[in-house]
């Protein structure tokens, strides 16, 4: 993908252009590996995150790219980087009968606890 087809919005410093670059060149290569279904794309604000739902549902969850972490609770003393809610919605989203964003971080956070084991 060239840079000039990412879309940023106006003023976003250039190191988070290359955080950003990063977080969908990773998601697209769990694509293309086959690790995860789906497809992600992306606008100026959000992270666009296509999938099918295990109840045959489609939806398209948008992680907003340009905030800093996620909060996750109304308290504000739960959040996650952009990076992980986009891993964590590719991941689990698909396995779930109604998509939550905070239990998709929980269980990315165990997946990452255990070692994947070889083949």
């Amino acid at each position: 993908m060239s840079r000039e087809q990412l879309k940023f919005r106006p003023n976003v410093p250039e190191e988070i252009q290359q955080q950003q670059l990063a977080v969908l060149e990773t998601a697209q290569k769990r694509i293309e590996d086959g690790e995860v279904s789906g497809k992600i794309g992306h606008d100026a604000e959000y992270f666009l995150i296509s999938l099918e739902l295990k109840t045959g549902g489609k939806i398209t969850e948008h992680i907003p790219k340009n905030s800093g972490p996620i909060t996750l609770d109304k308290e504000g003393k739960e959040s996650v980087s952009v990076a992980d809610a986009v891993e964590a919605v590719q991941r689990f989203y698909p396995e779930m009968e109604k998509p939550s964003l905070r239990e998709a971080v929980r269980l990315l956070k165990e997946y990452n606890k255990h070692p994947k084991k070889a083949g």
